[in-house]
């Protein structure tokens, strides 16, 4: 059984390759493609929201028939590319809108990435990240309301979530920190690092170095709380293959930080899936985790992740009921301004498992936490040590 995952993840990364960097397939690789296995690749490529790109290299190669699976993999191919052509038309009309309003602005993550990609379809996203400065936020966010008729959702630490009037999810932030003390050093400085993308333009580019390095931070923020996703791996081979950096100054930054052996060894990764490398012990147990988790981490590899900072199930439930000061302001912004209001947040978040989706969430989450093996949580944390995360 081992063997059949392995050679669905080897089919999976390889058919990526074929696409992403032009690679063909290996033809004994081809020949061993069932309908089984196709089954299994599409549920593999659905976990990691990837679905559409193995669809491109198996509609190119014939190998899509008629049946159920191959309907679903032309579907993605549909989804994918509806899903980016509606995220373009809405991102340039908040591009003009805040060139009009004369409001300085950073596109962030998918925005910015997908230009590097074979086709920009290919690298799909949830929502449009858009970052502006923290005083020009009330601004913003008035003008998409009046003008484009977004409504606001709710705030977190670091943006507003705000939908468009077609149900477009729009993160406006006012910072990319991740609530991690080590990379925020770093973060906070964006604007640092930010220069014009155009004379007399209102929108801002990162530069080359931070704009690898805020891939690489943000992909340590999701890896460590239980999974980034292939997607994430992708995206940083394609920067550095893109991009002309500055290593030195690259690597003064990771360094500060301290995500340099995190960074080196995601950069190995990449290169065993999109070059010819070879995996060695790390870059494995990277990819196990990596796959298992999908997209964002899957309930079992966030439960597992948050045990690795509470070994202990009666330490885990104790920081599940009490959540720790740093990360609770995550979910409350107000408390890193008034420390003393957690007493009153910890009772309101308790007053949410009323609800019953909530409820059946945290049901879920206790047996999960209960029926992992400790020898699973060790694993997660020698990796967490090798990488020094």
């Amino acid at each position: 059984m081992i063997h059949k995952v392995n050679q669905i993840i080897e089919l999976f990364i390889n058919l990526l390759r074929s696409e992403i960097c032009r690679t063909p397939v290996p033809p004994d690789m081809l020949q061993q493609i069932t309908p089984e296995t196709l089954e299994q690749l599409y549920a593999l490529s659905r976990k990691q929201d990837m679905t559409h790109i193995p669809a491109v290299a198996l509609k190119k190669l014939k190998l899509l028939s008629d049946d159920r699976t191959a309907a679903a993999f032309r579907q993605s191919m549909y989804h994918a590319l509806v899903r980016y052509e509606t995220m373009e038309n809405e991102k340039n009309k908040i591009f003009r809108l805040f060139e009009d309003e004369e409001i300085v602005f950073v596109p962030l993550k998918g925005a910015v990435i997908r230009k590097y990609y074979p086709e920009e379809w290919m690298r799909t996203s949830c929502d449009i990240d858009i970052l502006v400065h923290e005083e020009d936020l009330e601004h913003a966010k008035n003008a998409l309301v009046s003008a484009l008729g977004y409504t606001v959702q709710d705030s977190k630490y670091h943006d507003i979530a705000m939908y468009s009037p077609d149900g477009m999810l729009l993160e406006l932030h006012f910072s990319i920190k991740e609530n991690m003390e080590n990379i925020d050093r770093c973060l906070e400085r964006v604007w640092d690092f930010a220069k014009p993308a155009e004379a007399d333009s209102f929108r801002y580019e990162m530069t080359p170095e931070y704009l690898l390095f805020h891939a690489f931070a943000h992909m340590l923020y999701h890896f460590t709380n239980g999974g980034c996703g292939v997607k994430f791996v992708t995206d940083i081979f394609l920067l550095e293959q893109n991009l002309q950096i500055d290593r030195e100054s690259f690597h003064k930054m990771c360094e500060e930080c301290r995500i340099l052996t995190f960074a080196e060894n995601v950069e190995k990764l990449a290169a065993v899936w999109y070059g010819e490398a070879e995996h060695d012990d790390i870059t494995a147990r990277m990819e196990q985790y990596i796959i298992e988790g999908g997209v964002f981490g899957s309930m079992q590899t966030r439960v597992t992740a948050r045990k690795t900072k509470a070994p202990g199930q009666a330490k885990y439930i104790f920081q599940r009921i009490f959540i720790p000061y740093r990360e609770f302001c995550a979910s409350y912004p107000k408390l890193e301004k008034y420390p003393f209001l957690y007493p009153y947040y910890t009772v309101k978040r308790w007053c949410r498992i009323t609800d019953k989706d909530k409820a059946k969430t945290a049901l879920q989450e206790y047996r999960v936490s209960s029926d992992i093996q400790q020898d699973k949580v060790n694993e997660l944390m020698r990796l967490f040590r090798d990488l020094d995360v």
